[in-house]
């Protein structure tokens, strides 16, 4: 999935498993928005993120983009330049 600078975003589901995060975990609920994107290889981008909440500083402010999901019902633009909504989908956290 392609990201791009101000997109909304959380972990996703198969991140957060992977860790053993569950429903009552702050990183099952963190929202944040993309404020850079550092490209160090076609499958490795790490992204600077402002975080909505962060409780005690514990959420990281770069985090690779294999382990993000868009938030569903949030703007973004796609790669034509057009600005869409994101859908629901399988890999966001909704708890």
């Amino acid at each position: 999935m392609k990201y791009n600078i101000g997109d909304k975003v959380a972990y996703s589901v198969k991140f957060l498993r992977s860790i053993g995060e569950g429903p009552t975990s702050p990183m099952c609920h963190a929202r944040g928005v993309i404020t850079k994107l550092d490209k160090y290889s076609e499958n490795f981008v790490i992204a600077k993120i402002t975080w909505d909440k962060n409780p005690d500083g514990m959420l990281p402010d770069g985090v690779n983009t294999f382990n993000l999901a868009k938030v569903p019902g949030s703007k973004t633009v796609r790669e034509d330049g057009t600005v869409g909504t994101v859908q629901p989908n399988a890999a966001f956290c909704a708890c």
